[in-house]
């Protein structure tokens, strides 16, 4: 077995350590704007309980702008002069919170107000501590605007920095765990994971929700405020193009809504538990055990597995920072109601999934470039649906075999051309004998999910591109945002009217494709003509990926003839289909 190129548990140290870093900045830029907004409260509550009024002269009104990257800001300052207690005092102060920002229009409106006494040389009314005469102010009451953000802004980066400081922790006692668990087990790295000490592995619904109710929660707190504050004033200047600032606040009710439905599936369901039947998955050979699920009654048609091999790699930093799956091999399974086993807490699924031997076993040596696999399970069910996933570990042991080869009773095929027809008709796909072979018409709109899907995206794409025509927005801007729309409504139609045909006789192939099938007639193909049938992953949706079948001509040419299959089982039922008259003729 090849060993990891360094141990994991070093790399969780030092990421735990990297996050108590990286979270204390924002601890600490919490607590400084929070700090400045109890402050501004408190003095609020000290001039109303004591200060007085009395007569002030403005020797000097400014406007300070303040431009940057991302936008614009704002300060005023004033110089004054006011007589107490027969003494004459000069002071700058003019508002509870200094500094520049363009929350509301305050320092518009004060600027304007002071000049205007500035320059009438009218009295404009101060307030003076009694106690200390120097102390003095000019607009003593609180700006709720401003001081509602920076509440949001202490609240969010507090709570950020120390949540993240938290998990650093963690992850700090996580790698002395793991540490303790690589010497002893030097070679068998899934013992090092504290959730892979057993054979029993629980699934991540309920990280999953505190995660997005965390994420959505942020989310809000800085959008909504900032929404509220920006939007009224700026529409006042008729500034339409702010209209687009509402995104984010309807993200936000999104990720509201998401939450809320994760912590009802959660409620519901509970945490899916996966026993396994040996530690860890082998490749080339089985992973293979059963989902303890919460799920109380068996759905009417069975449950569907997944298991995926993923490749997560994060580059950039900051703001750069992103985090690329691709996932590097699936196998898919449907596990029929009589299969379901009745449990203590809810329904027992089988689990068992072969492995070829040239897929790449989990590595988490580099948390930046890593190989995870993960074991989901989901059903259509009343109400909420049934989903779940498990990170599950697989490595090459000493029971990989480089010469296995899958079972093919575990795929569990028909036979008779009657079962076929019915199987393959709840895929979207019609079968016909014809005078010239059987006939497979691959039918439009027949992954609902997928259409759906990218139709609620072409919808709402079409919607931000109106509105940002509509407000005004550059021409160039509008041209970039209309050139994805475009690409969205050619994908949109492709799987709302694209259609193939294929029809398989002795005498070979013959397939068409395109818009209902009228982009071109058919095209005949003779076995000797033909190399291959090949499959390969084409587009991938939460990590489910879709399938495609190509025939691969002795000259290298390469023609589509399935496209958007669910799962890789089909693919390869429907190649064998397709090869069944010719192959051995």
């Amino acid at each position: 077995m090849k060993p990891l190129k360094k141990s994991i548990k070093k790399d969780s140290a030092w990421g735990g350590g990297c996050l108590i870093l990286f979270g204390l900045p924002f601890l600490g830029a919490g607590v400084l704007v929070g700090s400045i907004a109890f402050g501004s409260m408190a003095d609020w509550w000290e001039i109303s309980s004591g200060w007085v009024e009395v007569p002030a002269t403005i020797l000097q009104a400014d406007l300070e702008t303040h431009t940057g990257d991302d936008s614009t800001t704002y300060s005023v300052k004033a110089l004054y002069e006011y007589e107490f207690q027969g003494k004459f005092y000069e002071n700058d102060r003019v508002a509870l919170t200094g500094g520049a920002d363009n929350i509301g229009s305050f320092h518009h409106d004060a600027y304007r107000e002071l000049d205007e006494h500035r320059r009438s040389g009218e009295p404009f009314m101060c307030w003076v501590d009694p106690d200390d005469p120097g102390r003095s102010i000019l607009y003593p009451d609180p700006r709720w605007g401003l001081l509602l953000f920076m509440g949001g802004f202490s609240l969010v980066f507090s709570g950020a920095g120390l949540g993240v400081m938290i998990a650093g922790l963690f992850g700090w006692r996580k790698g002395a765990v793991q540490e303790k668990q690589e010497k002893r087990h030097p070679s068998q790295p899934w013992l090092w994971k504290e959730e892979w000490k057993d054979s029993r592995i629980k699934g991540s619904s309920r990280r999953q929700f505190w995660f997005m109710a965390f994420f959505a929660g942020v989310w809000n707190l800085i959008s909504w405020p900032i929404a509220l504050l920006i939007i009224p004033s700026e529409l006042e200047q008729e500034n339409l193009a702010v209209l687009i600032a509402l995104l984010f606040p309807l993200v936000g009710l999104l990720l509201a809504y998401a939450a809320v439905h994760m912590y009802l599936k959660w409620r519901k369901f509970g945490d899916t538990v996966l026993e396994m039947s040996s530690m860890p998955g082998v490749i080339g050979g089985y992973l293979s055990g059963r989902l303890l699920t919460g799920v109380k009654s068996v759905p009417p048609d069975g449950f569907r597995l997944s298991l995926n091999c993923v490749h997560q790699r994060v580059t950039g930093s900051g703001d750069n920072r992103k985090t690329r799956e691709t996932v590097l091999w699936q196998e898919t399974a449907h596990v029929p109601p009589e299969r379901v086993e009745p449990g203590m807490k809810g329904c027992m699924i089988p689990v068992r999934f072969a492995i070829p031997y040239d897929a790449q076993g989990t590595d988490e040596s580099n948390r930046n470039d890593k190989v995870i696999w993960k074991l989901k399970a989901s059903a259509e069910m009343p109400g909420i649906d049934y989903s779940s996933d498990v990170e599950v570990p697989v490595f090459k042991t000493s029971d990989s075999n480089p010469d296995f080869k899958f079972e093919e009773s575990f795929e569990m095929e028909p036979e008779s051309v009657d079962e076929v027809v019915k199987s393959l008709s709840d895929y979207g796909i019609e079968v016909e004998e014809t005078p010239r072979g059987r006939r497979y018409r691959f039918k439009p709109k027949r992954v609902k999910g997928l259409f759906l899907g990218m139709a609620l995206v072409f919808l709402v794409w079409t919607g931000i591109v109106a509105a940002i025509a509509w407000a005004g927005a550059p021409l160039f801007f509008v041209a970039v945002f209309a050139l994805f729309d475009v690409l969205l409504v050619v994908g949109f139609f492709s799987l709302w009217l694209g259609e193939n045909v294929v029809i398989t006789s002795p005498g070979g192939l013959s397939f068409s494709g395109g818009m209902l099938g009228l982009s071109r007639s058919l095209t005949d193909v003779f076995p000797v003509d033909i190399e291959k049938l090949d499959i390969s992953p084409g587009l991938t949706v939460n990590d489910r990926v879709y399938y495609r079948i190509q025939l691969v001509t002795c000259d290298g040419k390469k023609h589509t003839l399935a496209s958007q299959l669910d799962n890789k089982r089909l693919a390869r039922r429907l190649v064998r289909e397709f090869e069944e008259p010719w192959k051995d003729a």
